[in-house]
């Protein structure tokens, strides 16, 4: 199995020496599509630091409470560096399941790195 997201964010170094800064802000603005998350800043070449994830105004205000769930669980999935997809039958929000939660595939990886 594919380790999704150890070697691109210091996130997952759980065990290494925490900094004290903010690793993911979020905020609403205007876009063309719902969301993104972005890399802000790096510790050394190609793991991120700090994500920054924004989201559509006009999709937050005009999407049900269960559509805004799983467009924010997958932009924070990015953010911890998961994948769009897993290899599951949609059923996580980083395959755009319509749960709009961590699969236990997902939340798998999580805690092994995040005992």
């Amino acid at each position: 199995m594919q380790n999704q997201y150890v070697s691109r964010t210091h996130l997952s170094g759980a065990k290494e020496t925490y900094t004290s800064h903010t690793d993911v802000y979020w905020f609403v603005t205007v876009l063309a599509y719902p969301g993104d998350a972005t890399c802000m800043s790096y510790v050394s070449s190609g793991v991120c630091d700090q994500t920054r994830n924004r989201f559509d105004g006009d999709w937050a205000g005009s999407t049900t409470n269960d559509q805004r769930r799983q467009g924010v669980c997958h932009e924070q999935g990015h953010s911890i560096g998961f994948d769009d997809s897993v290899p599951e039958d949609d059923v996580g929000c980083m395959s755009n399941g319509p749960n709009g939660v961590l699969s236990a595939h997902e939340i798998g990886h999580i805690n092994t790195h995040w005992p």
